[in-house]
């Protein structure tokens, strides 16, 4: 008996219907099957990409000049 992968068959999009449609659905049952079977990875990228985005905003200066003004040198 051959050993079969559960999610094999959903994986693959029909190939009798071709147009945006099938391409799309095909896209969205990938995405789908990825999701299944990666799940602890994803949440880390998720994480990561997250941490990132909260980093950058909390770190942008916000309304202040790209360069600072020169302090003039006392003699």
């Amino acid at each position: 008996m051959p050993l079969e992968t559960p999610f094999a068959a959903a994986a693959t999009a029909p190939a009798v219907t071709p147009g945006i449609g099938s391409s799309l659905a095909g896209l969205g049952t990938a995405v789908k099957v990825l999701v299944l079977t990666h799940p602890v990875s994803l949440a880390a990228v998720g994480g990561v990409l997250l941490g990132a985005g909260v980093y950058h905003a909390l770190t942008r200066e916000r309304g202040k000049a790209s360069a600072p003004a020169a302090t003039p040198v006392a003699t």
